[in-house]
């Protein structure tokens, strides 16, 4: 039993000691190369073992991700099949790194530029680094460890830090930067060029070098915003070059931060902009002087303008004045001529013999017709009606005469009470409205419109002319392209020269409303009084007793003596008075106490409707009888309405009036 422990230390020391030995080493070997193979395959670089060969004996997961073999394929395959590099320049072979390491011996380094071709095609940017495996016993290489990365992220920041450094270096702009105490720490070309001191001068110096000594308080101002994390953009101020010159730039400061976020400095671009300032004072005295040139030309134009408006303003009212002054020319003379001239042919009809009657027939038709040509007239240039019974009556007369021309019933509404319009505002008003019932008549396609007339408070008059026709585009009709522009555009311009103005809604098929407003201007009283026209005492006989007494009441002495003529020689009527207007009449019914008054209706002073109602008022007994050139249906009302018992026109039958004379 003594002798086990001496046989165990014997066998330790024996032969089989040695192999026993022998394995614990290989198995400590294989126990440090598995953790070796494992470290390997889990760091982030890409590895890749061979044998002294050349052949690929390890491959990691990282080189398999960028080689695009797997570790299972690689094996045993030579390195430059697995792991094939290029110059990314030449795209010519490199050197395998494992025979340059063995050949060397060493640890070796690829050069820059290396491009490895990956399986699937890629082109991976690597930097990579060869090491041989040594033996321990006699330090003979057994294989060679080679270490690679992915260099794309590093190789595309380079390629921006490079691009980005020519780019300030070649730009035109100076551009550098400085710490958070304003000491220059980059220079590029452009700020040499700028302002002329070289890099090696600038930097480490104070950026107050080149600022005036009015503006050294400016840069600590920038300086608080640099770090407050604020930039300065666009800043137009001055600065200084080397040779003391004052050069007007445009400054852009930007905080440059690091890693962390911290403001570390700052980087500044400066531009020149002199030229552009000596440019942009002459722009601005060539400016100001046309400016003046503009106002001078603007004025003159508006004065211009003004005038030209003024005249057209004038003209338009000219027109209008004489289209009434024609219109009272053939009224107030010719027709009145025309009837007095009848009045005579009928009283010579009564003298002559049967042979001349025929004759006198004949001239008293003639006269007829004359009388009717000059009505007509009358009411197309400017109706009587209009100054007589004011705005309404005219677009009432207007209304029967679209009737009449047209075949087109307008129907007509005025606000009461009305309004007094001055003799040129009723004719201006009245040829507008007359032009849109026309246009109307010539393009909506309708049988029938409405006027309506309204005013507000003395201030505005409004007139709506408006139909269900085919109506029109407002756009086409500003850009002329409608029937009856001229007019519409004739009226819009005569309105808004007296601050009025002309409205158009319409549409196809919608119909069409126009709106005229007008303002109105106020009542100026009238500083004279009309005088009585003369009227010579008529050579009338003492009337007999049971006669009817006539006083005869019109502006015309030819048409009342025409009437004095013809009255008396009728039995049983006699002319005891004549006067010259309507308040004449007034005054010589209530001295001679007529039984019958022969009215005309447009008279000076007062007309005779207003006098016919003051007679019918104070004088119920009296009975007036309209007698006028006027035949429109409207007048015969007011006249009626006034309290006359008959309207008859001048031109009518003789026996009428006589008739008319006796039933009164």
């Amino acid at each position: 039993m003594a002798q086990t422990p001496r046989k165990r230390a014997g066998r330790a020391s024996s032969p089989d000691g040695t192999a026993e030995h022998r394995r614990a080493e290989e198995e400590l070997d294989f126990s440090a190369a598995e953790t070796l193979r494992q470290t390997l395959a889990s760091i982030g670089d890409g590895v890749i073992v061979t044998d002294s060969r050349g052949r690929v004996i390890f491959i990691n997961g990282e080189a398999e991700r960028l080689t695009g073999w797997t570790s299972r394929a690689a094996q045993g395959h030579p390195l430059k099949s697995v792991f094939p590099i290029i110059n990314e320049f030449t795209r010519r072979p490199v050197e395998d790194p494992v025979k340059k390491v063995l050949r060397l011996g060493k640890v070796v380094g690829l050069a820059n530029h290396t491009m490895l071709l990956a399986k699937d095609g890629r082109e991976i940017p690597i930097d990579d680094s060869g090491a041989p495996i040594l033996k321990k016993s006699d330090g003979t290489m057994r294989g060679v460890v080679l270490v690679f990365r992915d260099f794309t992220e590093q190789k595309q920041a380079e390629r921006v830090r490079a691009r980005l450094a020519a780019i300030v270096e070649s730009s035109d702009d100076a551009i550098l930067s400085k710490d958070l105490n304003g000491v220059i720490q980059t220079w590029n070309a452009g700020a040499t060029r700028l302002f002329g001191y070289r890099a090696e001068e600038v930097i480490g110096q104070p950026i107050t070098l080149l600022l005036p000594s009015e503006r050294i308080q400016e840069e600590e101002q920038i300086l608080e915003r640099i770090r407050a994390g604020q930039s300065v953009e666009h800043l137009e101020t001055v600065r200084t070059t080397r040779d003391g010159r004052r050069l007007d730039v445009s400054v852009t400061v930007s905080p440059v931060k690091d890693e962390n976020g911290h403001v570390i400095g700052a980087s500044k671009i400066l531009r020149d902009i002199t030229q552009r300032k000596i440019i942009e004072q002459e722009l601005k005295e060539l400016t100001g002087r046309l400016e003046a040139r503009v106002r001078e030309r603007t004025a003159e134009l508006e004065r211009r303008t003004a005038q030209l408006r003024a005249l057209a303003a004038e003209l338009a009212q000219t027109e209008e004045r004489e289209r009434n002054r024609l219109a009272q020319v053939l009224h107030d003379h010719l027709q009145q001529l025309l009837v007095a001239a009848r009045y005579g042919v009928i009283a010579l009809q009564n003298k002559a013999n049967a042979d001349v009657q025929i004759e006198v027939q004949h001239v008293l038709d003639l006269l007829g017709q004359s009388i009717d040509a000059g009505r007509s007239l009358t009411m197309e240039l400017s109706p009587p009606v209009l100054r007589v019974g004011g705005l309404p009556a005219g677009l009432t007369w207007l209304s029967q005469w679209m009737q009449e021309k047209h075949g087109i019933a307008i129907e007509v509404s005025a606000q009461d009470p009305p309004i007094a319009l001055s003799e040129d505002l009723r004719l201006m008003c009245f040829q507008a409205v007359r032009e849109l019932l026309l246009n109307v008549a010539n393009h909506a396609g309708v049988t029938s419109a409405r006027v309506t007339m309204t005013h507000d408070r003395d201030r505005e008059l409004r007139i709506a002319v408006s139909d269900q026709g085919k109506g029109f585009d407002p756009i086409a009709h500003a850009a002329g392209d409608f029937h009856g522009t001229f007019g519409l555009f004739s009226i819009r311009e005569r309105f808004e020269l007296i601050g009025g103005r002309l409205e158009i809604d319409s549409a196809p098929d919608r119909g069409t409303r126009a709106i005229l407003t007008v303002p109105i201007p106020p009542a100026v009283p009238s500083q004279t009084k009309e005088s009585t026209p003369s009227v010579n005492k008529p050579t009338i006989p003492m009337p007999a007793p049971g006669l009817i007494r006539i006083l005869i009441a019109d502006d015309h002495t030819v048409v009342r003596k025409g009437l004095i003529e013809i009255l008396l020689r009728e039995p049983g009527i006699t002319v005891v008075g004549e006067a010259a207007d309507g308040q004449h009449a007034i005054d010589q019914a209530r001295q001679l106490k007529p039984d019958v008054v022969l009215m005309d209706i447009t008279m000076p002073r007062m007309n005779g409707i207003d006098a016919t109602r003051v007679l019918s008022r104070e004088m119920p007994e009296v009975r007036v009888i309209g007698l006028s050139m006027h035949t429109n249906l409207d007048m015969a009302a007011q006249m009626q309405e006034a309290g006359a018992v008959r309207y008859l026109a001048k031109d009518g039958p003789i026996e009428d009036l006589v008739a008319a004379i006796r039933e009164s």
